[in-house]
């Protein structure tokens, strides 16, 4: 990598070709070290607005600027690098160039007590060919204002160290490491550090540490703050020419506002603690589960309400919303110390946090899915599901449980193993059973039990019905099912996994409703809901076939006095796995889900067609049908 030698160049690049070329004035240091000493300048004048200023000094000695000065140019000393000191006044520059001409020569500036304005660009480590030096931006105390765009190790090492004092970029972005670039390849290495009580706001556009084809760190310390809009680590906008990033968050809070993504690098958290405005809590498990995030130590347990949280051997990484910051989702991680000795069988661990949760651990396979169920008494009653549906990762799965009884005991299921290899029950996808399902409770109210009791129709036709039938065909080869026959408007099936009540409607002896007696149930766990109903391809399907666009499923007020059957479509609604704050309507008889939550069940996989999904006035329109649901 090229690396640049160090002179400060306050200058706006765009406007040198628009204005007439600043008239140079050269440090002599006859005197003190002063800006403001008239006899320190050749000619002995103080540079001024339209005037640069060319220092001939080494790092040693920094010129102090000690008053309000503003300067079209403000050079450090070329061969021997150099810089600046702002301890008192303010110092108002078009635009902020940190850079060098010369191998080896470093450059330094230096705010400490005084203010710094750059209202246009400013680029640090600007640099050029074989350049080795490094620049250096410091903010001790003082204020540090940029009214656009900031770039931090354009081509060269560039480093903008916060220590104290407050920095306020109000532009389009900051960049730690390359540039855009257009015809040359920009690879420089950015470096920001926040510590002590610094503070940094990007109030508007992207942070970035990695640009294009460059480097960039990002570390956070002691009780430092930032508020950014959006970050991103990594920058992979260029095929080929991408950027790498690393954030280190090991102290003080960090708020990222809009949007936070790691592209092509990796986070690691200790004890600083990351806000990201709004509910994030499933777009952070994605990044957990991507690698993209370490941990590692932390601070003390900032609270005892989470949403979710994962153990390595070092510490746990907790992620919470709403309740340390309201409307917003908080990442922190607190020591194992809090962590009583596991107790282990089988490779399965359990161990109990602060005295208030337990942490369930076990090995996965990336092929499978799981289900982590508990119950209190091993005599009495049943078991319950804390999760379902949960996707292995070809490593350790961790699941923390708030402890709401004085005895808990817990088992894991292997639900779903998709090794193409084996020729059993479990390779049947769990999605294909739950659509299949969910067809039979919301269509399958037709000429039931169709004269011998043990034959179910499905009334679908056009989409639904190749969807239904090709989901059908993939359990019937794993001997789940018998397919009866199937027409245009009806498929029968009989032999079904599932235990099916029906029972004459109300208004029609001739026509039996299947599961009267609400939602079907675990055959292995008499009393629990079977594991297809917290599919979302369950509701996928009650939508397609009985909802309309406003939330109302409202197909059922001809079913009678079989009220479970839809208002156990409304507990299941209001499930966690779901949490749509559904409720009854139409006498007891309909489904509302509100309009502020119907997004919810609207984010399931639609197909291209349908009554509701892709219909007239569809919800979502998908180019082709899901590959499961493909015939």
């Amino acid at each position: 990598m090229r690396r640049f030698s160090g002179v400060i160049i306050a200058s706006a690049m765009a406007g040198l070709a628009m204005h007439a070329a600043a008239t140079q004035i050269m440090w002599n240091g006859g005197t003190d070290l002063l800006f403001s000493t008239g006899a320190n300048w050749e000619g002995g004048v103080v540079p001024g607005a339209s005037d640069e200023a060319k220092g001939r000094v080494g790092l040693a000695d920094l010129i102090v600027i000690d008053s309000d000065q503003t300067i079209t140019k403000l050079t450090g000393g070329s061969r021997s690098g150099g810089g600046y000191k702002i301890e008192n006044g303010t110092l108002n520059v078009t635009g902020l160039y940190v850079d060098g001409n010369t191998a080896g020569a470093d450059c330094l500036t230096v705010i400490d007590g005084g203010t710094l304005n750059v209202s246009g660009i400013s680029r640090m480590g600007l640099g050029g060919d074989n350049d080795t030096g490094t620049t250096t931006v410091q903010l001790k105390s003082g204020v540090f204002n940029s009214a656009d765009a900031v770039t931090v190790g354009q081509e060269s090492t560039g480093n903008l160290e916060i220590s104290g004092g407050t920095a306020t970029f109000s532009g389009s972005y900051l960049w730690l490491g390359g540039d855009s670039g257009t015809t040359d390849a920009r690879n420089g290495n950015g470096v920001l550090t926040l510590s002590g009580d610094g503070a940094l706001n990007v109030l508007s556009g992207n942070v970035i540490v990695g640009k294009r084809l460059g480097e960039g760190t990002f570390t956070m310390n002691d009780s430092a703050s930032a508020v950014f809009m959006n970050l991103a680590i990594g920058d992979v906008s260029f095929v080929g020419q991408e950027g790498t990033g690393a954030m280190s968050l090991l102290g003080g809070t960090l708020n990222v506002k809009s949007d936070f993504a790691v592209d092509n690098g990796s986070v690691l958290i200790d004890a600083g603690t990351l806000v990201w405005d709004g509910e994030h809590v499933a777009d952070f498990s994605a990044l957990v589960a991507a690698g993209d995030i370490s941990w590692t130590n932390g601070q003390s347990m900032l609270s005892d309400s989470y949403a979710a949280s994962w153990t390595n051997n070092a510490a746990v990484l907790f992620v919470d919303y709403d309740h340390l910051n309201a409307g917003k989702t908080t990442v922190w991680v607190s020591s194992t110390e809090t962590m009583n000795s596991s107790v282990v069988i089988k490779g399965i661990s359990l161990a109990m946090l602060n005295g208030t949760n337990s942490v369930v651990r076990w090995p996965s396979d990336a092929s499978a899915k799981y289900v982590i169920q508990s119950r209190s008494n091993l005599v009495e009653g049943s078991w319950s599901n804390i999760e379902s549906n949960i996707p292995g990762n070809d490593g350790a799965m961790v699941i923390t449980n708030e402890l709401t009884e004085p005895q808990a005991f817990y088992r894991i299921i292997l639900d779903q193993f998709n090794d193409p290899t084996i020729n059993s029950n479990s390779t049947v996808d769990i999605r294909t059973r739950a659509r299949l399902l969910g067809y039979l409770y919301a269509e399958g109210s037709c000429a039931n039990p169709l004269g011998d009791g043990d034959k179910f129709a499905i009334g679908v036709s056009d989409a639904q019905n190749t969807r239904a039938l090709w989901c059908a065909q993939q359990m019937e080869e794993k001997d789940l099912l018998t397919i009866v026959s199937s027409t245009d408007s009806r498929i029968v099936l009989k032999d079904l996994p599932w235990d099916i009540p029906y029972a004459p409607v109300s208004w029609n002896t001739n026509i039996y409703m299947t599961f009267s007696e609400g939602l079907p149930h675990d055959p292995d766990n008499p009393g629990q809901w079977a594991q297809e109903v917290y599919s979302s391809q369950f509701i996928a399907a009650l939508i397609e076939g009985e909802g309309s666009v406003d939330g109302l499923i409202n197909d059922q007020a001809g079913w009678g006095n079989y009220t479970p059957h839809i208002t156990e479509v409304c507990d299941l609604l209001n499930e966690p796995e779901y949490d749509c704050d559904a409720y009854l309507a139409n006498s007891g008889k309909s489904v509302w889900i509100p309009t502020n939550t119907f997004y919810i069940v609207r984010a399931f996989e639609y197909v291209a067609t349908g009554r509701v999904p892709g219909g007239s006035s569809g919800l979502v329109r998908a180019s082709t049908p899901p590959e499961y649901a493909t015939p």
